[in-house]
């Protein structure tokens, strides 16, 4: 299993913090029934995987926060971290 795999995952106080995990630490957090959030970190640096959008609609978060190093987002390419969340708009 990839290191990042096993990444420590906090829920407290309304912020979840995923650690690194990637897809397959995402699939496990989607078995679980409640995932909701106000202030997530998105997983992996925020970077696109193939159940972003079912991440963001679980969590139901009122703000995303992406920690990513200076120019990460000129590399993976503008907007792809938070694709998924576009479409989520305000909770209300």
């Amino acid at each position: 299993m990839p290191p990042n795999e096993t990444s420590i995952v906090i829920r407290a106080a309304g912020v979840l913090f995923p650690g690194d995990i990637e897809e397959r630490g995402v699939e496990e957090l989607l078995t679980l029934p409640d995932l909701h959030a106000h202030w997530p970190l998105m997983p992996h640096h925020g970077k696109l995987f193939r159940q972003h959008q079912e991440f963001v609609r679980r969590v139901a978060p009122d703000v995303i926060v992406v920690s990513a190093p200076e120019g990460y987002f000129f590399r993976e390419g503008p907007g792809r971290a938070a694709a998924g969340a576009a479409n989520h708009g305000p909770r209300g």
